[in-house]
């Protein structure tokens, strides 16, 4: 393939993306003129029949993968969807589904002509603290237009890409997971490096950024477990400004009799206790001399769940073990500058490194060993052995998020979270007890991925696991489960 059509490909799949994420955007926030502009048939894909007896809903869009064929592609990825529903009830639903999507491309417009969606897992969480967290963070969060992600100039609706509106996306979403690994990292460094006069809005408070991350790194700091997965990048760009919803899914492993501004409760949390938090936020990025920066940020809360993190996954004995320092194995020594690739070829580099991570954990999770290793060079056949061999799951799905890369000269890093569910089967065995009925395990690590290119391919050579949190999510409630 020439290099003018391989741009035109990356263009085309940059353009997929957006259209299934205008998609996504509009079921969640109940905008059909939104979700119709995503799609060559209004009535192919209505808004949700439950949107009256529902609070909330985040459907997380990972491993999305893109198959093309001249003016018509096939969009495979997966969705993690939460659920909150309205009333007394206080369940929330968690669910993972499978989404493909055929898309056709018409008067230089891609359009969503037909989708298919499967569940391959689905639980349930604590909800009973979700109406005080909202009350606290759901400041102008809506289910409509008037939700604070709109409050911003109108930008014309963009439905296909050049390459410098291409190089931008690419350098927007970079800033947006680096500022993410400081955060989880505790590194104000990196922090600083991305964002600039950043001010965050809370309800009526705006609070500048050091204010900001001294409360947060404080109470991060005291806790076992903080990590943040971010997914759904919508980019609305107007020249040097750009304006972003991304969804947010904050795991936090309380210590024990520790109170938390949401959950007043006499002893504090018990022992074990995980929560996730369901947050969106709607940013506000500028083109700076060194680059697109962080300047405005508000937080909107949609859910707050707790899980049982006392039964939890095995995690092998090599494992290494992250921290939230610069002593974390994620701070390698920084690979030189590519110097052999123009901006076009870097683009380019960039997507098939993604895809050959996705061709990883999709070949896992389906059983296609051809195409797991296919992405790898080295022989992955023990790793592919150890996966099948999992007696104790009924269904598992890989949700990658957080996927940060990092291009030298024919060699390549990424780093990458990784959220695995995995529906238990009955009687399997966990540290701390065993499943019962219906439960999902919620393992999440942190992967480097090492990637070699050998003549025009990009494959993985290497990587390593970070173990982060895992935890137990109940069966689900038929009444809380989304449809």
């Amino acid at each position: 393939m020439s290099q003018q059509n391989a741009l035109q490909d990356r263009l085309d799949r940059e353009a997929i993306r957006h259209c299934v994420l205008r998609s996504i955007r509009g079921l969640d926030r109940a905008d059909a003129g939104l979700l119709a502009s995503a799609l060559q048939d209004p009535a192919l894909v209505p808004l949700d029949a439950d949107g009256d007896a529902v609070v909330s809903r985040q459907r997380f869009v990972t491993n999305d993968r893109i198959e093309l064929d001249g003016a018509t592609a096939t969009s495979e990825a997966y969705l993690l969807t939460i659920t909150v529903p309205a009333g007394e009830q206080p369940v929330v639903a968690l669910s993972g589904d499978r989404v493909v999507d055929r898309l056709d491309r018409r008067a230089g417009e891609w359009r969503i002509s037909a989708r298919e969606v499967s569940r391959v897992w689905e639980a349930s969480g604590d909800g009973a603290f979700t109406a005080p967290y909202l009350a606290v963070m759901r400041n102008r969060g809506t289910r409509d237009r008037d939700d604070a992600t709109y409050d911003h100039p109108a930008v014309a609706p963009a439905t296909s890409f050049d390459p410098a509106a291409l190089a931008d996306r690419d350098a927007i979403r970079d800033a947006l997971l680096r500022y993410m690994r400081g955060t989880d990292r505790l590194d104000e460094e990196i922090l600083a490096a991305t964002s600039a006069d950043l001010q965050f809005l809370m309800g009526p408070n705006v609070i500048p950024a050091e204010a900001f991350w001294a409360g947060s790194h404080g109470l991060a700091a005291a806790r076992a477990v903080t990590q943040h997965l971010i997914a759904n990048h919508h980019i609305e760009q107007d020249g040097d400004v750009a304006y972003v919803e991304s969804y947010l899914l904050g795991a936090v492993m309380l210590n024990e009799g520790e109170q938390h501004a949401f959950m007043p409760r006499p002893d504090g949390a018990p022992a074990g206790e995980l929560t996730l938090s369901g947050i969106r936020y709607a940013d506000r990025l500028e083109r700076r001399e060194d680059g697109w920066k962080l300047v405005s940020r508000e937080l909107l809360g949609e859910s707050f769940t707790t899980i049982d993190g006392l039964r939890t996954a095995h995690a092998p004995a090599t494992a290494q073990r992250p921290t939230r320092d610069q002593q974390d194995p994620s701070y390698r020594e920084a690979l030189a500058p590519a110097t052999t690739r123009d901006p076009v070829g870097a683009a380019l580099d960039r997507e098939a490194i993604h895809d050959a991570a996705l061709r990883l954990v999709t070949g896992i999770d389906i059983g296609d060993v051809a195409l797991a290793q296919g992405a790898c060079w080295h022989d992955i056949a023990g790793v592919l052995a150890h996966a099948g061999s999992d007696q104790g799951s009924v269904a598992k799905v890989h949700h990658v998020f957080n996927h940060l890369v990092e291009i030298g000269d024919g060699v390549a890093r990424s780093e990458a979270c990784v959220l695995i569910a995995t529906a238990l089967a009955a009687g399997a065995e966990l540290v701390g007890g065993i499943a019962r009925p219906g439960e999902v395990l919620l393992h999440s690590s942190r992967v480097l991925y090492d990637f070699e290119r050998r003549g025009d391919e990009w494959r993985i050579a290497g990587w390593t696991t970070l173990p982060e949190w895992s935890g137990v999510a109940p069966a689900p409630l038929s009444a809380a489960t989304a449809s």
